[in-house]
């Protein structure tokens, strides 16, 4: 069930119907938590049934594991190896196993020998990365001590399964969720449902409108790099570039509605993340809980930036190519992340750890373009479908004398160029830097504006409504 479909509408509107009921009618914390939590699973199981066990025994580890962990303290390094090594197999075996095969068959036919090539046909389990590396986190940070570990089967339950974060994020921390369940005794305002369908219908509309606009630019590019213009293919990369933004970032905002909806706020995951003046600046904009989630369980535990500058741009590179390698398992992402992660060290090294203060307008302005710029040249790892396909759309780039081939233009409707890539421009570089929807609170501040920009993109998201993509994170 896509949330911007009709089906999911109609699953939902019971739920809050009832949950609303519950907290303000009954009263009843524990009815609302076993109405989310059957909800969740209900959710789970209409993408796909046999693979709810995995996610179910997932769970279960994880809230024996971090239970042990806390009443055996003299074996918790133990319990935790155990948790750690039991989620990574699991994620390993369904989303790395045939890379691996065809990682040791290349390697066996480099040395001589004949190996045959064959691949698994393995259903990649729907959000086993997001649960994979939130039950891991839980399991650390129990173990270090952040927070106790879930006395309540239920709740634990609810937090790994929550619906609206479960396949795509945000990576919600322990103590976060819990915080959030203790508000259960509290009802449902106007305020929350009004900012709540603001978010989920901004939601919508950067998918539906902008991000489904954007990819089919993007998918023509990418999917014939060697027959497009170097004018096409700049428009085609700088498409991908909104189209994964508008995409991601839309699913948060419909997850975040949705959670709001039913009394449970999902922290922001991403803020204005191509105004970075920098890419270390991104990545504290661009899909947060997962950057915290490296940067805390992995760069920190690697030695950080508390060791010498050589081991600290190790580590950045170390951790960049993994985060990479969670997205996928294909060299192009292995890139992807080495690519970030050379940027981040080549950043550190001439302008150091601290914050860049930037004064002057026009050197901002050409910091975030060639922030901007850089971020794209690593989406053109990111999307292409293979090395090869990504160097020849970076050849296409370079080709200085194509660029006046404006016939190619002509592929698609005004109505594509417009959603796709005018009005994303305009809402990246110049709308949110005054609306935000991740400022978007229970308060809603300037309420007026606020439900003049709901009806306008509520009327745009009935009036392009068509086939609509999956989302692309689905795909990890």
């Amino acid at each position: 069930m896509l949330f911007q479909s009709l089906e999911f509408l109609m699953f939902f509107a019971p739920v809050f119907l009832l949950n609303s009921y519950f907290a303000n009618r009954l009263h009843s914390p524990l009815c609302r938590k076993w109405l989310l939590a059957v909800a969740s699973a209900a959710f789970y199981l209409s993408w796909n049934v046999p693979l709810f066990s995995l996610l179910f025994g997932s769970i279960l580890i994880n809230f024996v594991v971090a239970n042990r962990i806390e009443k055996v303290p003299a074996q918790k390094r133990r319990w935790a190896a155990f948790g750690i090594t039991a989620q990574l197999t699991i994620l390993a075996g369904f989303k790395y196993l045939n890379f691996g095969i065809a990682a040791a068959s290349a390697l066996l036919a480099t040395l001589g020998f004949q190996a045959p090539h064959r691949t698994l046909d393995i259903l990649l389990p729907l959000g086993i990365s997001f649960y994979t590396f939130q039950g891991i986190g839980y399991i650390i940070d129990v173990y270090r001590g952040h927070y106790p570990a879930y006395a309540s089967f239920l709740d634990f339950f609810l937090y790994k399964s929550f619906f609206p974060q479960l396949i795509a994020g945000p990576i919600v921390r322990g103590d976060y969720f819990r915080e959030r369940l203790l508000r259960l005794d509290q009802p449902i305002t106007l305020p929350m449902v009004s900012s709540g369908l603001m978010l989920f219908v901004s939601g919508v509309f950067k998918k539906c409108v902008l991000a489904d606009n954007a990819a089919k630019i993007a998918d023509l590019v990418f999917g014939d790099p060697a027959g497009m213009s170097s004018l096409m293919t700049l428009l085609g990369v700088y498409a991908f570039a909104f189209q994964i933004y508008f995409d991601f970032s839309g699913y948060t905002d419909m997850a975040r509605g949705l959670g709001r909806l039913v009394g449970i706020d999902l922290p922001i995951n991403f803020d204005r993340p191509y105004l970075a003046r920098g890419l270390r600046e991104f990545w504290q904009r661009w899909h947060i809980s997962l950057s915290t989630w490296l940067r805390d369980y992995l760069y920190i535990s690697l030695g950080g930036s508390r060791v010498s500058d050589l081991v600290t741009y190790r580590n950045l590179v170390i951790t960049m190519v993994l985060g990479g390698l969670w997205h996928g398992a294909n060299y192009t992402f292995l890139i992807w992340g080495a690519f970030h992660g050379i940027g981040l060290a080549l950043e550190h090294a001439i302008f150091g750890k601290g914050e860049r203060n930037i004064r002057s307008p026009l050197l901002n302005v050409l910091a975030i373009a060639v922030t901007f710029n850089l971020v794209c040249v690593g989406w053109i790892f990111f999307r292409a479908d293979s090395f090869d396909a990504a160097t020849m759309v970076l050849a296409r780039l370079t080709d200085v004398s194509s660029y006046l081939a404006f016939d190619q233009l002509g592929f698609f409707k005004p109505q594509n160029w417009l959603f796709g890539f005018i009005v994303p421009a305009l809402f990246v570089f110049a709308i949110e830097r005054w609306y935000c929807t991740s400022e978007i609170d229970l308060e809603m501040r300037a309420p007026l504006r606020q439900a003049i920009a709901f009806c306008a993109m509520l009327f745009l998201v009935l009036l392009t409504s068509g086939k609509t993509n999956e989302f692309i994170y689905f795909q990890f």
